[in-house]
C-alpha cells in the first residue's frame, strides 16, 4: 500500500512540474536593466550579459518587473502562456515604464498576449496572408501597421507597405492609409518575411475618418485598454513597427543614465552628509 502511495505521489509531482513554464529573455542593445522578477514572487533574477532566465512560471496572467538597481524601470504583462512551455523573449526594450520584446520564440507555434498585443512565434504566421483585420496602430505615413486578424487563429501582424503596395477602397478606388484610424477594417494580402508581412495589397473599408466627415458626431476614437499602449506606439520606421516601442539610441540611453545619476547626487547633496543629517534630527 505504501509503495502505491509513493508511486502516485511521484506521478502527481511529475504532472505538476510539467505544467510549469520557463521564461528567458534578452535585452535590446543599450538597455541597462540589472534585475527582473515575477511580481508577487520573492526571487530576483540578475541580468547577465543582457540575458535572464526565470524557471517555474505558474499562473496566468504573469507580470514581469524590470529594474535598474533598486529602481523600477518597466513592466510586462504576459497572458495565455501555454502550460509547460519554454518561452524566449528577444530584444526587450524598456520605454515609458513599458517593456516590449521585438519577437518571441517557443517550443511550438504559440500565441502569447504581451501588454495586450498578441505576439506569435515565427511558425504561427503563415507564409501567405489574405484576410480582414482591425487596425491597432500605424506609423504617420502608413508604411508600418499593427493589425489584429479577425478571429483568434493568428497573432497580431506587423505589416510593412512598400511603393509597390496597392492601397485601395473596397470599391477599388485608390486611397491613402493616412486617413485610417484605430479600429478600421483593413484587408491585408502579403507574404511573411522575417517576422513581418510585406503587403502587396491593402484594402480599406470606409474609414472612421471618412465616417466622421459624414457625421455631425465626429469625435475621437476611444481605445480599449487592452491595446491602448500598442496604439500609442507610432514610428516612422517599418523596421521597428509596433508593438516594439520606439527604441532609444545607445547614446540617448547613456545620457538618461547620466541624468538619473546627477539627480541622485543632487538629492544627496541637499540632504547633506549622514553625520550632519543625524545632528539635524537630534538637534
Amino acid at each position: 500500500m505504501r509503495s502505491i502511495l509513493i508511486w502516485a505521489t511521484m506521478v502527481l509531482t511529475a504532472g505538476c512540474g510539467g505544467r510549469e513554464s520557463t521564461l528567458s529573455g534578452t535585452l535590446a542593445e543599450g538597455e541597462d536593466v540589472t534585475h527582473v522578477w515575477v511580481v508577487g514572487g520573492t526571487e530576483r533574477t540578475a541580468v547577465v550579459n543582457d540575458s535572464f532566465h526565470i524557471s517555474r512560471i505558474t499562473g496566468d496572467p504573469v507580470e514581469i518587473l524590470f529594474a535598474r538597481g533598486e529602481r523600477e524601470a518597466g513592466r510586462m504583462e504576459l497572458r495565455d502562456i501555454p502550460r509547460g512551455t519554454q518561452l524566449s523573449l528577444r530584444g526587450i526594450a524598456v520605454d515609458d515604464m513599458l517593456a516590449f520584446p521585438a519577437s518571441i520564440v517557443g517550443d511550438d507555434d504559440v500565441i502569447v498576449s504581451v501588454n495586450g498585443v498578441r505576439l506569435g512565434t515565427p511558425g504561427s504566421i503563415p507564409g501567405s496572408v489574405d484576410g480582414w483585420t482591425t487596425l491597432l496602430s500605424r506609423s504617420r505615413s502608413g508604411d508600418a501597421l499593427l493589425v489584429r486578424p479577425d478571429g483568434d487563429r493568428l497573432p497580431d501582424l506587423r505589416v510593412v507597405t512598400t511603393p509597390g503596395t496597392e492601397i485601395r477602397t473596397e470599391d477599388g478606388d485608390p486611397t491613402s492609409l493616412e486617413r485610417t484610424d484605430f479600429g478600421d477594417s483593413i484587408r491585408i494580402v502579403g507574404k511573411r518575411e522575417a517576422g513581418f508581412v510585406i503587403a502587396t495589397l491593402v484594402e480599406i473599408r470606409r474609414s472612421r475618418a471618412d465616417r466622421s466627415d459624414a457625421s455631425t458626431e465626429g469625435g475621437s476614437t476611444s481605445r480599449p485598454s487592452a491595446v491602448r499602449e500598442a496604439a500609442r506606439v507610432g514610428t516612422t520606421s517599418p523596421a521597428i513597427a509596433a508593438p516594439v516601442p520606439r527604441p532609444t539610441s545607445v547614446s540617448e540611453k547613456a545620457r538618461k543614465k547620466r541624468d538619473r545619476e546627477q539627480r541622485d547626487r543632487e538629492r544627496r547633496d541637499r540632504r547633506g552628509p549622514p553625520a550632519e543629517r543625524g545632528r539635524q534630527r537630534g538637534g
